[in-house]
């Protein structure tokens, strides 16, 4: 993986307006990461052209982002290999439903999902050294943060976690490990983009 370049909500806001490039985190979080992980090798499209590709399916009625559908619009515009799954957890016998929804569709993409993946925590996943898309609940980093809200986890040790969150409200880039644990959403998802080498 190439080092993480951040990108943040405000820098949509002349292409969406302020409402919808608040509710855009997910979107420019798995641009940050498909960017790094080498997929654009010729160079990447806008933040705002992405998360305009990423509308097309990518939106459920309330505005809210799907992981699925948001995971299968990447593979289709950009051919990314990435497994998402829901945070609380899924067996083996889950995994054709898993395909079915969209977390996961190539055979790559399940061999990761089992041999990297499945049964490890964010945090364990991370410290193995894979950066996670992961939803936080609402007021993660800053109070006027209201919503739930997806960030990477990019390192995680002893001491501290260190996160890219596009939202800018939020300050900071390192937190105390047991205040992430609880922040991480337990009905929300986790995303690892596959390194490009791995895969092409």
């Amino acid at each position: 993986m190439d080092p993480v370049r951040k990108q943040t909500l405000a820098s949509l806001i002349p292409f969406l307006g302020l409402e919808e490039a608040k509710r855009s985190c997910l979107p420019v979080s798995l641009y940050m990461l498909v960017e790094a992980a080498g997929y654009w090798p010729n160079g990447s499209p806008t933040l705002a052209e992405f998360v305009q590709v990423m509308t097309r399916g990518g939106l459920l009625p309330n505005r809210d982002w799907s992981r699925p559908a948001v995971s299968r619009i990447l593979r289709e515009y950009y051919d990314v290999h990435l497994v998402s799954w829901q945070l609380a957890g899924v067996q083996p016998s889950n995994l054709e439903r898993m395909r079915q929804a969209g977390y996961i569709d190539s055979a790559e993409e399940q061999k990761f999902f089992e041999e990297e993946v499945e049964g490890r925590s964010v945090e364990q996943l991370v410290r193995q050294g894979y950066p996670v898309c992961v939803t936080m609940t609402p007021g993660f980093g800053t109070p006027d943060n209201k919503n739930i809200h997806a960030l990477i986890v990019l390192e995680w040790t002893d001491k501290a976690v260190t996160v890219i969150d596009p939202d800018e409200r939020n300050l900071k880039g390192s937190f105390d490990p047991e205040y992430v644990r609880t922040k991480i959403s337990p009905e929300g998802a986790g995303t690892v983009v596959l390194p490009a080498h791995l895969v092409k």
